[in-house]
């Protein structure tokens, strides 16, 4: 559960480095919010 936590910070910094480049980052926010959903 940390992990997906972490990946998802990650996710989040990278986004706000590349503004431009959330539609690639957007699909993967949504998988990590069905996995964390799941896990509680």
């Amino acid at each position: 559960m940390k992990e997906l936590e972490t990946t998802a910070k990650k996710l989040e910094k990278l986004q706000q480095k590349f503004p431009d480049s959330h539609d690639i980052a957007l699909p993967y926010a949504l998988i990590f919010g069905q996995f964390i959903k799941q896990a509680n």
